[in-house]
């Protein structure tokens, strides 16, 4: 079968679907994609995507879009890797566990990693809700991990690989030694996957040594307060003659 993946290099959205790939044994071509050359505003590429974004998958059959869409039609290309789950209960779960990335890890993530990668303007209190936000998402992750080696039964699946890149930059950029420390079975399960030759797409993973913060911007210098004109006298006021 020929698949054919459009985006831009090192966009997390896709590993998932190449990490799937891995277990699949499905071969994936990414074509080059220039986007800073506008390749996704043309009419060829918005025939693949209305939206004019990425990724797009191209099957024979036609394309998709959105990234766990791709990921799920790459999972389901197998059914004995079980990357969606062994029973009809267990891929409710996967389900359960993706949407779970999708509304509780990437909102946070996209607010503590996009201004250390200078696609937004740092805000400190944005920041700090996000810090938040992420670790009542990780302390539940955290808890599960406790007494299960993986996300949904036994094996990996499309639940570990969608959390686990989905936390790849905030352990490389953001994510210090101290609140690391706060989640450690979050932290052996990550280590566990990504030392899997299937999440070898992904590239060597490198904690960061401290926490990491954008630079703030720079405060708007106040204007220097102009000094007042001189008041011109009112007519009224004008020299009365001699009396």
């Amino acid at each position: 079968m020929s698949l054919k993946l459009y985006t831009y290099p090192d966009n997390y959205r896709v590993w998932k679907s190449l990490i799937a790939a891995q277990y699949n044994g499905v071969d994936i071509e990414l074509p080059a994609f220039d986007m800073e050359a506008g390749a996704h505003k043309t009419d060829a590429f918005k025939a693949k995507n209305p939206l004019g974004k990425v990724p797009v998958l191209e099957t024979p059959h036609g394309c998709l879009f959105e990234s766990n869409a791709i990921a799920r039609y790459v999972a389901r290309l197998r059914t004995d890797t079980q990357l969606l789950g062994a029973t009809n209960f267990q891929q409710g779960q996967v389900d359960q566990w993706i949407d779970f990335v999708n509304n509780e890890v990437e909102p946070a993530r996209g607010i503590l990693v996009y201004p250390i990668l200078g696609y937004l303007t740092y805000n400190e209190k944005a920041n700090t809700e996000a810090k938040k936000e992420l670790t009542n998402a990780l302390n539940v992750v955290n808890t599960h991990l406790a007494n299960n080696q993986f996300l949904v039964g036994t094996a990996v699946t499309l639940a570990d690989i969608t959390l686990a890149t989905a936390l790849v930059d905030l352990y490389r950029l953001v994510l210090g030694p101290k609140y690391v420390s706060q989640h450690p079975n979050v932290v052996r399960w990550f280590n566990s996957l990504i030392s899997k030759k299937e999440f070898g797409v992904i590239g060597k993973v490198e904690f960061a040594k401290e926490d990491g913060v954008a630079p703030k911007a720079p405060k708007a210098e106040k204007p220097k307060a102009e000094k007042p004109a001189a008041a011109e006298k009112p007519a009224a006021e004008a020299e009365k003659p001699a009396a």
